[in-house]
């Protein structure tokens, strides 16, 4: 892999970093003003204290995710930390999704207004995009593409 390529990744995935931790906070923000106003439990919303639970440990990871990002742009040997790091946030990031849908479908509600509006609705996909794209570019780091093997000793 090309210097050039490394540091690029890394870029990202420090920017993507930034946007899912900012994301994720008006998203929390916002599921606490709704259970707020409507006078309902975070672990009704959630599904269950255990929902609850892996909602906060999604930003912790999420946050971490972010550090990581930062120290792999100073070329901290971290690629495995990060790569970790993005498994766990994408797999909470979906079934906290799953949880939300479930809880939306059961009380006949639009998503939009449990996520505070449609624009948050929007930026919870562009989130789980961005966990995705984390993902990927850490598993580029981490695999990286070997040059292929030259056939001189070889005869036909």
């Amino acid at each position: 892999m090309t210097q050039k390529k490394s540091i690029f990744l890394r870029a990202v995935i420090l920017a993507l970093g930034i946007l899912t931790l900012t994301v994720l906070l008006r998203l929390t923000w916002n599921l606490f003003l709704f259970c707020d106003e409507y006078n309902l439990s975070p672990d009704a919303v959630c599904g269950s204290s255990l929902d609850l639970g892996l909602l906060w440990l999604r930003l912790l990871a999420a946050l971490l995710l972010l550090l990581g990002g930062l120290g792999l742009l100073f070329q901290l040997p971290l690629v495995r930390v990060v790569l970790v790091l993005s498994v766990v946030n994408l797999g909470i990031s979906l079934r906290l999704l799953g949880t939300l849908l479930l809880f939306c479908h059961r009380q006949d509600i639009s998503p939009a207004l449990v996520c505070g509006s449609p624009l948050d609705w929007g930026l919870l996909w562009i989130q789980l995009i961005a966990a995705l794209a984390i993902l990927l570019c850490s598993l580029g780091l981490y695999f990286p593409k070997r040059a292929p093997k030259s056939s001189q000793g070889l005869r036909p």
